[in-house]
Parts: C-alpha cells; sequence; structure tokens
C-alpha cells in the first residue's frame, strides 16, 4: 500500500494560510497592488502575496528564527525564493509600509484629523557577531548599560485608539565594531538609501520621517515625542514648517541649564527650567490630584551671544503627582498655546501607545526572529512584521476591548482547528480512495459484496503493509500527535 499520510501538517497551512483571515487581511489593504506599485513582484515562479503569507504563518507560529520556520514546515523550495526576497536591495519596503499605513489611515481616523499623531520613540536591537552589517555599540538609557547591535527609531500613527508603525529606520551608530562587515549596496539601492540616513542624527531621522509623512498626507495634528529629540533644529522645523499649518509640538523638557525667554514681574530674562518653576508661587489641582502650575515662554536658540533670538513661543507646563518629594517635577512644553494645561498633559499621555505598539511588536510579531546579518534582510524583516502588526490593529478597531494578544490567539486558534480539519478531510480521502483501489485489487466491487466481507476486506487492508508503518507523527510547535 502506499504511504497514504505523506502530508505533513504544516504544509497543510501553508496552502491554507491564504484562505483564512489572512487573505482577508490582504484583500482589505490591497496589498496585492501596493506590491506591484511599488516594484516587488513575482520571483522564481512564486507570488510575492504568497511568500508573504508563508512570513505571516513564521510570525504566528512564534518560530525562532526564519531558518527554523524552513526546516520545521519543510519547504525547502521555498529556501532560495524566501531569502532572495529578503535581501533584493531594489525593493522600496518603506514605500510598501507607508501606503499600508495610509490606507489604515483613511479607514480608521477621523474625517478632520484632530485626534491623530505623530509619535516618535527609538529601541534597540541587539545583535552579535563578525558578519553582522554596521554593528555598533549604543548606550541604552532604560538599562544604563551599553548594547552592540543597531537601534530602531519608529515613528508611530495614532488615532487615539491604536498607534501603528508608519515608518522606522534602523540606526548605525558612529561607535563601530573594527570587526563588524561592512555592507556593499549600489548607491542607486533603497537599501542604500536607508543606510545613508541611518548615519545622521535622531533628530535627523525623526524630521526626516515627519517629512515623508506629510509628503504622503499623513493626517495628523500632534508631534509628541520626548526631551532626546529637543534641539534648535528640531524646534527650527516645527515653528516654521509645522505650526504654520495647524500641526503642532507636544514635548517633555529636561530640566537642565537651558534657558527660555520669560518675562518676570514685568521685566523680561532668560531663565533655566528651575529658575522659572520657582518663580511661579501658586499651585492648581486637578480632580485626579495632580497639581499643575503653567506660563507662556519663548524658546531661544542655543546660541551663546546676549541677545538671542527667540525661534517661537510655547506653553510651559509643570506637573507635580501625588507622593512625589517636594522639587520633584515634569516639565511639558506645547506649541499650541490655546490648550489647557489639563489638555496638554492628557495629549501628552498618548505618548505611551508607541511604547505598546514597540512592546507588542517585539512580543507578538517575532521582532527578533530574524538571524540575517544582512542589514537589507533586516529592513525587509522588520517592514513586513510592521505590516503585519497593522493588519491585527485593523481587526483590533472592529473590537477595541481586545489586545493584540487575545487578536493573535484567537486566529490561531481558529487557523489550527481551520488547517486541521482540512488535514483529516485529506486523510479520510486518502485512505477511502486507497481502501476502494484494494478492493478492485481482490476483486470486489458489489456493494452486497462489502457488507457481507466488510470485517474481512479490512483486515486484509491494514495487514497489506504493517499498519505501525502507516502511523504518522504530526509535529507542531513541538507537539506530536500520532495520526493513523
Amino acid at each position: 500500500m502506499d504511504n497514504i499520510y505523506n502530508l505533513n501538517f504544516s504544509q497543510v497551512k501553508i496552502n491554507e494560510i491564504t484562505k483564512s483571515t489572512v487573505d482577508n487581511l490582504f484583500t482589505l489593504f490591497k496589498v496585492q497592488y501596493f506590491l506591484n506599485k511599488v516594484g516587488i513582484v513575482k520571483i522564481r515562479g512564486h507570488l510575492t502575496i504568497t511568500i508573504l503569507s508563508v512570513f505571516f504563518l513564521f510570525i504566528f507560529e512564534k518560530y525562532r528564527s526564519v531558518y527554523e520556520g524552513i526546516r520545521l514546515i519543510d519547504i525547502g523550495i521555498y529556501n532560495t525564493t524566501l531569502n532572495n526576497f529578503l535581501l533584493n536591495t531594489k525593493y522600496d519596503w518603506r514605500k510598501l509600509q507607508i501606503s499600508i499605513v495610509k490606507h489604515y489611515t483613511k479607514k480608521y481616523s477621523p474625517d478632520t484629523g484632530k485626534d491623530c499623531s505623530l509619535i516618535a520613540d527609538d529601541t534597540s536591537k541587539k545583535k552579535t557577531g563578525r558578519l553582522v552589517e554596521f554593528m555598533s555599540q549604543f548606550y541604552d538609557h532604560s538599562t544604563g548599560s551599553y548594547f552592540t547591535g543597531h537601534q530602531v527609531v519608529f515613528l508611530g500613527w495614532y488615532n487615539g485608539r491604536s498607534c501603528v508603525p508608519l515608518d522606522f529606520v534602523i540606526k548605525t551608530g558612529k561607535k563601530r565594531f573594527k570587526e563588524a562587515k561592512r555592507g556593499v549596496y549600489d548607491i542607486l539601492s533603497h537599501t542604500y538609501k536607508r543606510y545613508k540616513e541611518s548615519r545622521l542624527k535622531k533628530t535627523d531621522i525623526v524630521i526626516n520621517m515627519i517629512k515623508r509623512a506629510m509628503k504622503h498626507n499623513i493626517l495628523f495634528t500632534y508631534v509628541l515625542w520626548d526631551s532626546w529629540y529637543n534641539c534648535d533644529k528640531a524646534y527650527k522645523y516645527i515653528f516654521t514648517k509645522l505650526v504654520p499649518k495647524g500641526k503642532h509640538l507636544v514635548s517633555m523638557v529636561k530640566q537642565s541649564s537651558e534657558k527660555y525667554r520669560y518675562e518676570n514681574n514685568g521685566q523680561t530674562e532668560d531663565m533655566p527650567v528651575n529658575a522659572i518653576y520657582k518663580s511661579i508661587k501658586k499651585w492648581k489641582e486637578m480632580s485626579n490630584g495632580i497639581k499643575f502650575k503653567s506660563v507662556t515662554v519663548g524658546v531661544t536658540d542655543k546660541s551663546k551671544r546676549k541677545n538671542r533670538s527667540i525661534t517661537g513661543l510655547v506653553k510651559m507646563c509643570f506637573f507635580w503627582f501625588p507622593g512625589q518629594k517636594k522639587g520633584k517635577y515634569k516639565v511639558i512644553i506645547c506649541t499650541n498655546l490655546e490648550l489647557t494645561a489639563e489638555e496638554i498633559f492628557e495629549k501628552y499621555t498618548q505618548r505611551w501607545s508607541i511604547e505598546v505598539m514597540i512592546k507588542d511588536i517585539k512580543q507578538y510579531m517575532g521582532y527578533d526572529q530574524s538571524k540575517s546579518s544582512k542589514y537589507s534582510a533586516l529592513i525587509a524583516d522588520l517592514s513586513i512584521r510592521c505590516i503585519c502588526y497593522t493588519m491585527l490593529c485593523s481587526l483590533k478597531e472592529r473590537e477595541p476591548r481586545k489586545s493584540i494578544y487575545q487578536i493573535v490567539l484567537e486566529f490561531n486558534k481558529s487557523f489550527e482547528d481551520h488547517c486541521f480539519e482540512v488535514f483529516t478531510k485529506y486523510v479520510i480521502k486518502r485512505t477511502i480512495t486507497t481502501l476502494m483501489d484494494y478492493m478492485m485489487s481482490i476483486g470486489i466491487s458489489l456493494p452486497e459484496d462489502i457488507n457481507i466481507k466488510l470485517d474481512e476486506i479490512l483486515l486484509g487492508f491494514w495487514n497489506k503493509d504493517s499498519y505501525e508503518d502507516k502511523i504518522v507523527e504530526i509535529v507542531d510547535n513541538g507537539k506530536k500527535v500520532r495520526v493513523a
């Protein structure tokens, strides 16, 4: 008897993933249209939409690496195709990602974009090994230690409910390891352009990403970032390019020696944050017990001359939280002078949404799944995961009470059940077909003969070859299920 059970359960998943919710999401976001538009087309006889589906399967199955996914699913025929897909330097992954997010913004943003914000933040991407291209050393302020690898600067788009990754840059540092490999890319390729941008300062990177968002007509009213992105160049861009268009900055400010133009007792002088804080005596209190006080000040340039020019006016708010020590406070500035201190505080708290987004991508989207040492592959891999996350957020928009984790969990369960049903039907079909061939070979074809000799037929059928040889183990996520 032929080996009936020669189909791996994971191979069923490959065939069925494009018929599941993923296919509906691809249709909803016009993924095939955008792939063709940015020049990501059919390679080595495989549709790019199918290759994307395979990557999505790797994400949902939480394999430790792409290589592990290829090995466990036993899809060696895709090995070269997948590598070429990731290593192609001419693919414009940024344009694809922004196109998908723009489609998302049209579906899930208010008509005016009043409640929408662009949020900037960065996170670490640790890598080790001599072959890792442009590997550098960075200082992680959250842990207070150095790490090797890259830094990822994200720009998220927030609609008041979810934050999705609009753009990112995998930053390479100045402290590059001497032993680290230096990638060589065509100066006309998209990978080289992204590498050139990766060498800029983080503030310049964020400004470039905001410019791209403006170019693609992404709806937003506020830009949110922490104190690390405040500098002369950033302030000048905000006041000259964004504020005239009704777009404003809300940012945390360091309690440093940096001076602001402040009118105190009828006299105008440049004062540091601490001095401005002490000059305002009266506190007000919110309903939640947070105390605040605010004042309008001028942002001056950072030159050392006495008569420094004012870049623009901001509302500076001081917040003291219950339980904090006396003299400990947070400072937030906003270029929209019409907002109250409570509204500015509420607006800045939305910055936390990008922290949630980064955590979700790391925890559920396989942020560290790629073990490739190629810079081009890292860009492609992270772009795919950001696109996947954006699509899942569209499911969250329909059921806002659910977390991304719950959505991924429910999707996985329904997908596993569907694939197991397909696999079972396949096994039954092949078994019946082989049984009918066996009955024909021993001269039994009439229904009455089958009813009379059923036990004898089945006994002979199972003993034709060793039945134990026909029992297969379905290996799925490390779990083995014996199926006859």
